[in-house]
């Protein structure tokens, strides 16, 4: 495999050395690990645009971490050409699973975060969650230092699941890809449309059977079509130079639409 590209847009990062770039690598994370994020966020391989019939989704990233791999085999270029985005990525993807529960809590609904379906941490011996024992090693904060801790996390369905909408935001640029206004755009979308996300993340996995929510999740289309939908509907009311007011209207509006089982197109 060609991963060359791909190693050194990470190098100079401090949790390079976490990552093992061959399959079962002993380290933290392997390059499955990372594929998987890349295919989440590759519209290369899922356009987020597609003529005549519904777009396609990367549930493989959710569900089927190997399949990742061979995908990567078969398209090399196409992965290669994100690599200039990958510290991006990793960050985005470690910004979701490590802020969910904060979006979710900011809306000041119902229970709190840490007891949703899709939320998870690490346990004591008496069942509570273990404080700060969850690290995220690809986060970027503010001052360019990079890891943090928590006590909760997003879901692995959840979290590719979300993750996948995002790709959104990355369009063509020369012979590789750049984050549509930014990345800095990707983080403020989050920031405004994170709670919606985990609701309707959370709201799915409620009609779900418990013993098999995890799996179902991630293959669940109308999900993903749902969360690309919100994500994709407030690219273009922003291109569309909507006001702020106008643009929680409709991610509103989407969420009720989600909510009643219609359609978000």
């Amino acid at each position: 495999m060609r991963t060359l590209r791909l190693k050194a847009a990470v190098a100079s990062c401090p949790y390079a050395d976490k990552i093992g770039w061959e399959e079962s690598a002993d380290t933290p994370y392997d390059v499955v690990d990372i594929l998987t994020i890349m295919t989440a966020l590759n519209p290369s391989l899922f356009p987020n645009e597609r003529d005549g019939g519904d777009v396609t989704h990367p549930i493989a990233a959710a569900d089927h971490k190997r399949a990742c791999l061979k995908l990567f085999k078969d398209n090399q270029e196409k992965y290669n050409r994100l690599a200039s985005l990958l510290p991006d990525m990793l960050h985005l993807y470690d910004l979701i699973r490590s802020d969910a529960r904060d979006r979710y809590n900011a809306t000041g609904k119902g229970k709190r975060g840490g007891r949703l379906r899709i939320m998870t941490s690490k346990r004591d011996r008496a069942g509570n969650a273990v404080e700060n024992a969850l690290e995220f090693p690809f986060f970027r904060t503010p001052r360019n230092s990079y890891g943090k801790k928590g006590t909760y996390e997003l879901t692995y369905a959840a979290t590719f699941a979300i993750l996948g909408a995002f790709r959104n935001f990355v369009v063509e640029d020369g012979d590789g890809f750049a984050w549509k206004g930014g990345f800095d755009s990707v983080q403020r979308a989050w920031k405004k449309l994170g709670s919606e996300l985990v609701i309707t993340c959370q709201e799915t996995a409620e009609t779900l059977p418990e013993h098999k929510m995890a799996v179902l999740l991630g293959r669940n289309r109308p999900l993903w079509n749902a969360l690309h939908k919100i994500v994709k509907e407030y690219l273009t009311r922003q291109d569309a130079g909507a006001t702020e007011a106008e643009l929680r209207a409709e991610i509103e509006r989407l969420h009720k639409l989600v909510e009643q089982g219609g359609s978000t197109s």
